[in-house]
């Protein structure tokens, strides 16, 4: 197999013809999530979208938070992730039926789901989210 590791990564807008690295450490902005969400702590959290497909149906990128519980908020996409760091707890809007995921987990949240994310130490994960209704 070819070593491409010093290979200059694509720049400026993917084609289908592009590989797409997605960046793993970059600085990215945390910033507070709105009061009214919060349940328990005071969860901060921040994003890092790398790449948006040309109909702004396909997003993909790191998300991270501190520690906190935040709630109930309701799924607008679908959304594979894979956790690189910490623990959360996913459950239903009525708190009752939890999924915990930690680190080197992969799973789906699906488009209308509705509940909370409760994260008891900082966390990080890989996401790819469609949206099938996004406008240009």
């Amino acid at each position: 197999m070819a070593d491409h590791s010093n290979e200059q990564q694509p720049q400026g807008s993917p084609t289908m013809s592009a590989i797409i690295k997605l960046d793993t450490s970059p600085p990215y902005p945390i910033s507070d999530y709105t009061p009214s969400d919060i349940v328990s702590g005071k969860p901060k959290a921040g994003v890092n979208s790398q790449f948006m497909s040309a109909d702004k149906k396909l997003s993909a990128g790191l998300w991270r938070s501190t520690v906190g519980k935040w709630g109930p908020w309701d799924q607008t996409e679908d959304e594979v992730c894979f956790v690189t760091s910490g623990r959360a707890i996913i459950s239903d809007k009525k708190d009752k039926v939890k999924f915990v995921v930690k680190k080197g987990d992969a799973f789906v949240i699906p488009k209308g789901f509705s509940g909370y994310w409760e994260t008891s130490e900082d966390f990080s994960k890989y996401f790819v989210s469609y949206n099938s209704i996004a406008k240009l």
